[in-house]
């Protein structure tokens, strides 16, 4: 598997979105980041896997019985530490990239 520097950047901006709103729902994430909902969606079901972010149904969400209820987002311990591993190299990819 390829793995690109924009998807490095990705990952980091979608955990520190996260460090910054705990609890943040999938369709605000993806409203605040303004990437496509698709891949967000894989990252955060990999990100999920690998133990990096908890996910939980959204109690205080009234809807009705037959929508699924929102995810909300949190860090795990390993997603804070992976997040604090990464923001020593985020500067140099966006350098890289252009974006500093």
């Amino acid at each position: 598997m390829q793995v690109y520097l924009y998807d490095v950047f990705k990952i980091y901006k979608i955990l520190k979105t996260i460090e910054q709103n705990p609890g943040i729902t999938t369709n605000k994430l993806i409203s605040n980041l303004r990437y496509g909902r698709g891949s967000t969606i894989w990252h955060l079901n990999r990100l999920h896997e690998l133990g990096y972010i908890g996910r939980l149904e959204d109690d205080n969400t009234n809807v009705p019985y037959y929508y699924k209820k929102p995810k909300i987002h949190i860090l795990t311990p390993k997603g804070k530490e992976f997040l604090k591993d990464l923001e020593k190299i985020i500067p140099a990819i966006e350098e890289i990239m252009g974006l500093s």
